[in-house]
């Protein structure tokens, strides 16, 4: 009876040995096809990786091209010798001319367009020696040199003013600041954001130099200007390089372009009316601003075209009247009364 059930026993295995054979070989065909599906994936991912790089590589061929520094080449030691007589002319290869007359990095001749326009902002002071801009006043850029140029300010001595220059349209505008206390900025927000709403632009960039009051008023006129210029997509700020005089060139050019002309129409005024206009009297605030009126609707640069026509698509079709000119005017008051 043993020996059966052992027998039976043994054929059970038997008969259950081959499906288990079989169940191991299912296992290993689905492993294989699990490999063999991760490798897939593997490389679609690489060549799903390759097809980018060589789009990036597509899009970003080209490179911009850099201005590089000029290295001057040393001549021969008898030209040298030769140069070392009297240092004329300039080169830029002689450690003393650069000494002497160098005059550093020079930006003219660029011919680099923005693809944002930009809008120098600067202070100046008007003087009874004339126009000056902040760094050529004999106040310290400290505190106690602020409160000195205040309390001039105050006494009338000096007057305080606020640029803007388009390197665009090339068209300039100038404001006296007045002594508002506390309020003088909002005042100076105000007529900046009235010119800069006047020029139409929707994209911008606002540079400045690193002086205090002026990276100060600039960080306000960001905010302001995204409120009172509805049309404004984009604004941003931008400082020149510490200690380079010519980082905000476009803006000084502006200065003395504006100073030139309020000279002119200020000298012609008094000789006029035969007395001379303090630098207080509220006429150097129309004269500045007419300055600035006349280089816009009248200057024409090189492409045949004024400020105003580069900014209002059209010139300025008004009458041009002198400063203080003596004009008849019809109110309309006057009109529906007679």
């Amino acid at each position: 009876m043993k020996d059966q059930v052992g027998k039976a026993h043994r054929g059970d295995e038997r008969l259950v040995a081959p499906a288990t054979e079989k169940h191991g070989e299912s296992e290993q065909e689905v492993q294989e096809e699990t490999e063999v599906g991760q490798k897939s994936d593997i490389f679609d991912e690489i060549d799903k990786d390759i097809a980018d790089v060589e789009k990036i590589i597509e899009e970003y061929s080209e490179a911009a091209p850099l201005r590089k520094p000029i290295v001057p080449a040393m001549p021969c030691r008898a030209e040298c010798e030769e140069h070392r007589r009297a240092h004329w002319p300039y080169r830029s290869w002689c450690k003393f001319c650069n000494m002497g007359r160098g005059l550093g990095e020079q930006r003219a001749g660029q011919g680099q367009e923005h693809a944002i326009p930009v809008i120098g902002i600067d202070y100046f002071f008007i003087t009874e020696g004339g126009f000056k801009l902040r760094k050529e006043l004999k106040y310290p850029d400290t505190e106690e040199g602020e409160k000195d140029l205040l309390k001039d300010r105050i006494e009338g001595r000096i007057v305080k003013c606020i640029l803007l220059r388009c390197t665009e349209t090339k068209c300039v505008f100038a404001h006296v600041v007045p002594c508002k206390g506390d309020d003088e900025d909002s005042y100076v927000v105000d007529v900046v954001c009235s010119d800069i709403a006047w020029l139409g632009h929707v994209k911008l960039i606002l540079k400045s130099d690193n002086e205090r009051a002026l990276l100060v008023l600039v960080r306000r006129m960001l905010v302001e200007l995204k409120c009172q210029v509805p049309d404004l997509e984009k604004i941003t700020d931008e400082t020149s390089v510490p200690y380079d005089s010519q980082g905000n060139g476009s803006t000084e050019i502006g200065v003395r372009t504006v100073r030139g002309q309020f000279r002119t129409l200020k000298f012609c005024l008094e000789d006029r009316i035969g007395q001379k206009v303090p630098a207080r009297h509220a006429l150097t605030s129309w004269i500045l601003e007419h300055s600035c009126f006349v280089l816009n609707a009248v200057v024409t640069g090189p492409d045949g075209l004024t400020g105003w026509a580069r900014a209002r698509g059209r010139n300025f079709g008004g009458k041009l009247y002198a400063i203080a000119e003596q004009v008849f005017l019809e109110t309309s008051f006057e009109r529906s009364t007679t």
